[in-house]
C-alpha cells in the first residue's frame, strides 16, 4: 500500500485556504499551511474525527476555530513573569496565524508523512531565529509530532477539537455530550472556571457545563468513550492535559462558533506547560 500527498486550495467553507491532503488506504487527513493546523482526519470515508467550526475564518490574521490548532511558544495568555510585554502578546502564542513552509514529504508503503516548518526570527524572550516543525504521519492511525530543537523556555499544546458524532449512536445534542466519558486524566487539576485547584476520586470525567481544566501528569493514553465508538489518544512529551468545552453561554458569545457548537466537540489537549529551557517534542497519536 502506498500513500499519496497532494496540494489543494480550500477545505470545507474555507475555499481559498492553502492545504495539503494526505491519503493512505481508506484514510485521509487535511492540514492547512496556515498555522500547520490539521483540519480533518477520516480513518474511513465519511468518518470524521475532528470538528471544524462552520463559522471559522483565516483572514485578517484570525486563528481557525477547530481541528488541531498549535499553541506555541506559550499556552493561553503570555506569562508576565517571563515576558515583560505579556499584555500585548496574542493568546496561545505566535504560530497559529502564520504560513508554514514545506520541509519534507514521503509517500511510503507503511505511511504517508508530511513535515511543515515555520521560522521566527525573534521571540519576545529570544533574540535569535527559532524553527518549529510539525510532522504528520498517516497510517492506520494519525500521528502528530511538534518539535523545536532549540533549548529555550517554551510551552506548547496540541489543542485538539474531537467530534462527538462518530462516538455516538444517537443524534448529537447537549444531552449526548454528557454521555461521553473521558478517561486517562489525572486526579488533580486546576479548574479555571472556578479558579480553584481540585482533586477527584479517579481519572474519569464527563462534561455537563462549562469546562476548562488543566490536569497535571495525565496518563500516556487517554480516551473519549461513547456508546458507539471510542477514540484513543496516545501522547508523549506532555506534562499536562487540558479538557475544554465553552458550553452554551460562551458559544453564543464567540463570533466564530455556532450557538450550539459546544454540543458537537470536546477539546482534549496534549500540553507541555512548564517553562523549561529545553528542546520540545510533543506527540499525539489518534486512533478511532
Amino acid at each position: 500500500m502506498t500513500g499519496m500527498i497532494t496540494e489543494q486550495t480550500g477545505f470545507a467553507h474555507l475555499s481559498d485556504l492553502p492545504c495539503w491532503q494526505l491519503r493512505f488506504g481508506d484514510a485521509c487527513a487535511v492540514i492547512s499551511s496556515y498555522g500547520a493546523q490539521v483540519l480533518s482526519y477520516q480513518p474511513k470515508p465519511e468518518q470524521e474525527v475532528l470538528w471544524l467550526s462552520p463559522l471559522s475564518s483565516w483572514h485578517q490574521q484570525q486563528a481557525i476555530r477547530g481541528g488541531i490548532p498549535i499553541c506555541w511558544p506559550w499556552f493561553g495568555p503570555a506569562d508576565a513573569n517571563i515576558l515583560p510585554d505579556a499584555a500585548t502578546q496574542p493568546g496561545h502564542g505566535l504560530v497559529r496565524n502564520r504560513l508554514w513552509q514545506l520541509h519534507h514529504k514521503a509517500e511510503l508503503e507503511s505511511a504517508t508523512q508530511l513535515t511543515l516548518k515555520v521560522t521566527l526570527d525573534t521571540l519576545p524572550h529570544i533574540a535569535s531565529p527559532v524553527t518549529l516543525y510539525l510532522q504528520l504521519t498517516l497510517s492506520n492511525t494519525l500521528t502528530i509530532e511538534l518539535r523545536c530543537d532549540a533549548p529555550i523556555a517554551q510551552q506548547a499544546a496540541l489543542h485538539s477539537y474531537f467530534a462527538i458524532a462518530p462516538l455516538m449512536a444517537s443524534t448529537v445534542g447537549s444531552e449526548t455530550i454528557q454521555q461521553i466519558q473521558i478517561q486517562g486524566l489525572s486526579q488533580s487539576y486546576m479548574d479555571k472556571v472556578s479558579g480553584q485547584p481540585t482533586q477527584q476520586a479517579n481519572d474519569h470525567a464527563h462534561i455537563d457545563s462549562e469546562t476548562d481544566r488543566v490536569y497535571r501528569q495525565p496518563a500516556a493514553e487517554m480516551k473519549l468513550i461513547g456508546d458507539k465508538h471510542s477514540l484513543t489518544l496516545n501522547q508523549a512529551g506532555q506534562d499536562h492535559a487540558v479538557l475544554w468545552n465553552p458550553w452554551q453561554q460562551k458559544s453564543q458569545a464567540m463570533p466564530d462558533m455556532p450557538d450550539d457548537g459546544y454540543q458537537h466537540f470536546i477539546c482534549l489537549e496534549t500540553a507541555r506547560l512548564h517553562w523549561q529551557p529545553m528542546p520540545l517534542l510533543l506527540k499525539q497519536q489518534i486512533r478511532l
